[in-house]
C-alpha cells in the first residue's frame, strides 16, 4: 500500500493536471468544443465552467497538501465519508468522460482514472485505520 505522503503528492499532481487542463481551455489551446461533452454553447459558457473547475481543483490541491502535513483526517470517520464521497464523484466523472468527446474518452478519462485510484486509496487507508 502506498504511503499517505506519496498518495498526497499524487493527489496534488492530479489536481494540478486538472488546473492546467482548464487553463489551456481558457487560453484556447484546447478548443471548448472538445470538453464538456461538446455541449458548451459558447466559449464564454465553457469559460465559466472552467473557472469554477479551477477553483474546485485548487481546493482539492489544498486538501491534499493538508494531508501531507496532518494525516489526522485519514484517521477519522469524517475522512472516510469525505474520501468516499469524492471517490464516488470521480467515478461519476469517469463515466461522463467516457460518454464525452474523443479527447475526453482518450485523454481525460485516463487522468480521471488516476484521480479515482488516489481517492479510493485514501478511502482504503482510512477504512483500514478505523477498523483494523
Amino acid at each position: 500500500m502506498l504511503s499517505l505522503e506519496t498518495l498526497s503528492l499524487m493527489g496534488i499532481t492530479f489536481y494540478v493536471a486538472a488546473i492546467i487542463t482548464h487553463v489551456l481551455i481558457l487560453l484556447k489551446v484546447i478548443p471548448y468544443t472538445l470538453v464538456n461533452g461538446g455541449r458548451s454553447v459558447s466559449f464564454e459558457a465553457q469559460a465559466k465552467l472552467s473557472k469554477a473547475n479551477i477553483m474546485i481543483a485548487i481546493i482539492g490541491t489544498l486538501f491534499m497538501g493538508l494531508i501531507v502535513f496532518n494525516t489526522g483526517l485519514t484517521r477519522h470517520w469524517l475522512g472516510l465519508i469525505i474520501f468516499g464521497v469524492i471517490s464516488l464523484f470521480w467515478i461519476l466523472g469517469f463515466v461522463m468522460q467516457l460518454l464525452g468527446t474523443r479527447l475526453e474518452k482518450i485523454v481525460m478519462s485516463v487522468i480521471v482514472l488516476f484521480g479515482i485510484f488516489i481517492h479510493v486509496q485514501f478511502f482504503i487507508h482510512t477504512w483500514t485505520f478505523l477498523w483494523a
